[in-house]
């Protein structure tokens, strides 16, 4: 079975703590190795100790100063949008779960397709407003399958990924909620 390593953008929110909790209840199968937050440093410092990525991000420079301050080992530290494409572009990075609310994570998101990345795209914004960007960029990647338990309307605490499949982006399925 191969390991997926992921890039988690969006550590912080809900969808990023659900798909940490995915990555705990498949560790044969999923490992982080790049976790961008944006201002929960706390929780993102808690989240890097527990998964101990070689890349971490915050959203902010102090936030970042914080966060080094207090982890206990020494990964990659960056901040910012910079930061975002540091998390999203790590080079043990094979998927990047794009988890970040409304159109902040577009250019992370969009680099890590170019960058030949499976994305995993868990907010409507990128799509609403980049769709058209991403839409061609994604097509390469459609029969590659989804992660389990990502997918929208699986319940996040059975990890058995038997929920309806998320589209493919180039299906041009819409999300309507």
């Amino acid at each position: 079975m191969t390991l997926r390593r992921l890039a988690l953008l969006g550590a912080t929110g809900s969808i990023g703590v659900s798909t940490l909790e995915v990555v705990r209840a498949h560790p044969d199968r999923l490992s982080v190795v790049a976790l961008a937050g944006g201002r929960n440093r706390e929780l993102l410092l808690a989240q890097a100790e527990a998964f101990r990525p070689a890349c971490v991000s915050v959203g902010l420079k102090e936030d970042a100063d914080w966060l080094r301050s207090r982890l206990s080992y020494t990964p990659e530290l960056h901040w910012g949008p910079e930061g975002l494409l540091a998390c999203a572009l790590h080079p043990g990075a094979d998927t990047v779960v794009a988890a970040i609310v409304g159109s902040a994570g577009l250019a992370s998101t969009e680099a890590a397709l170019r960058a030949g990345r499976r994305v995993c795209v868990a907010n409507k914004a990128s799509l609403v407003v980049g769709g058209a960007l991403m839409h061609p960029r994604g097509a390469h990647h459609r029969q590659r399958g989804a992660l389990p338990g990502l997918a929208p309307g699986a319940d996040p605490g059975r990890h058995g990924g038997g929920g309806p499949q998320p589209p493919h982006l180039e299906d041009g399925a819409q999300d309507h909620h």
